[in-house]
């Protein structure tokens, strides 16, 4: 071969790639978690991810300062159960990336709200599949479909938006459709004693705005005649303002909604306070049944 011909050679596999691995493509349709844990580098989205034909795209999020940080967006969705009760997750990746949502987003009966605008937003994405469960017994044939991905999204531009998608998947053996709604943390709040006699202790706290009581969690010690007393709120991640009919002396997105618990009074004391804030331990992984391991490109456990 002549000269010329090997520059040509060797330009054309400079082109091509000749002798290299393949190049990752750009967008990538996802069919399970294993194709978002390849798109993740350095806490980040890398690649094009698209989810049930478009319905949720997520991208790159290019250089940018998140708000909230990644504690604390874990944190939230790791808040996502009722205090004092937690749910078990097989996997958790995370990633910051620029979200664009063109499907609806469902909220529950008690709650009132404008619907999100998800067009290219700052988010942590938050993806996590199901922990060992149980099904119940099926009398139709089962359909051979992946299990939903469940993914979080927090926005990270500072507007306290939260936005929980689930792909469309079987569960159990039931195809059920992709859906969005709003994303939910729980919080254990302060409360004071309104009414006490010898056999009840009633106690209240205010509701934050968008938050809807979840009742209270108690523990006795009978030998020592001690109790613990927690109140559990739910909060919707509605930043635009919400309407929240349920339990409490009022209704709506501002101050001044309370809920109150009663409880049996145990001993001749009153209750302890449980701790007060986020539910962190809300959500662990499989098989630890303690800890909270992500994984953004590095692995993590949190106790």
């Amino acid at each position: 071969m002549t000269r010329a011909g090997l520059r040509l050679l060797a330009a054309g596999c400079l082109l091509a790639g000749c002798g290299s691995a393949p190049l990752a493509p750009a967008t990538v349709a996802v069919h399970g978690a294993d194709d978002v844990r390849a798109a993740l580098a350095g806490g980040r989205v890398t690649r094009t991810l698209v989810f049930d034909g478009g319905q949720l795209e997520l991208q790159a999020p290019g250089a940018t300062r998140p708000d909230p940080d990644e504690a604390r967006a874990i944190a939230l969705v790791r808040s996502n159960t009722s205090v004092g009760s937690a749910s078990l997750v097989g996997l958790a990746l995370v990633g910051l990336a620029r979200a664009s949502l063109t499907s609806g987003v469902t909220f529950p009966p008690a709650v009132t709200a404008s619907p999100p605008h998800v067009a290219n937003r700052l988010v942590w994405m938050i993806l996590t599949t199901g922990g060992p469960h149980s099904c119940t017994p099926m009398t139709g044939p089962a359909t051979p479909q992946p299990e939903p991905l469940h993914l979080d999204l927090v926005a990270a531009d500072g507007s306290g938006l939260g936005i929980t998608y689930t792909t469309a998947g079987s569960f159990c053996g039931r195809l059920q459709p992709a859906a969005a709604a709003p994303l939910i943390y729980h919080l254990s709040l302060p409360w004071r004693i309104v009414s006490s006699d010898a056999r009840t202790i009633t106690v209240a706290a205010d509701l934050p705005p968008c938050a809807l009581a979840q009742g209270g969690t108690s523990s006795a010690n009978l030998k020592k005649g001690t109790s613990t007393l927690g109140i559990d709120a739910a909060v919707f991640m509605t930043p635009d303002g919400c309407h929240v009919d349920g339990p409490g002396s009022g209704s709506g997105s501002g101050s001044g909604r309370s809920a109150t618990e009663s409880i049996s009074r145990t001993g001749t004391g009153l209750p302890s306070p449980d701790p007060t804030g986020l539910n962190l331990a809300g959500m662990i992984t499989y098989p630890s049944l303690k800890d909270f391991t992500y994984d953004d490109g590095a692995t993590h456990t949190i106790p």
